[in-house]
């Protein structure tokens, strides 16, 4: 795991409570079987569980999916480094390698920050079957924004529907 330059890891008090914030805000994770592990500022793990749905024909884990986990856990790394500012990312470029086949297990995500500014971070992941072989590398760049659903200074939070 690496830390965000400058920030501390978080308390165990803050990683519950961000950990919480973040399954509970990331809709699309129980439709594809995605599960936060661990949350750090910069860091981020992701586990992807294996279902048959999420295969093409010869039973590999179609490549979008994978796409999905690597640029889910680049995006997560990225907004911890952001944590108290606010912001959030979205996706403005994504290039991704698959190494070798997706077939039956769970793959594993990890992704770490290479740069956090103002305007744009980026930030790359790695994704591993069962076994801890490389099924795929990603590289990515985001553009940082203010979160939509930030309260303005003195008001309370919307809640989410």
């Amino acid at each position: 795991m690496r830390v965000w330059q400058g920030r501390a890891p978080f308390t165990p008090e803050e990683k519950a409570r961000l950990l919480a914030f973040h399954r509970g805000r990331a809709n699309y994770f129980e439709l594809l079987g995605l599960d936060l592990l661990d949350l750090e500022p910069g860091y981020c793990k992701l586990l992807l569980r294996y279902k048959r749905d999420l295969t093409w024909g010869a039973g590999v884990v179609q490549g979008g999916f994978l796409t999905t986990l690597a640029d889910s856990c680049i995006a997560h790394a990225t907004i911890a480094a952001l944590a108290g500012q606010d912001k959030i990312t979205t996706s403005i470029e994504l290039k991704i390698n698959f190494i070798r086949p997706a077939t039956a297990g769970d793959f594993t995500a990890e992704a770490w920050l290479i740069h956090l500014g103002s305007r744009t971070a980026v930030g790359e992941a790695e994704i591993v079957n069962t076994q801890g072989k490389l099924v795929a590398k990603c590289l990515s760049s985001l553009m940082v924004i203010a979160d939509p659903d930030a309260a303005p200074a003195g008001q309370a939070a919307p809640r989410p529907a």
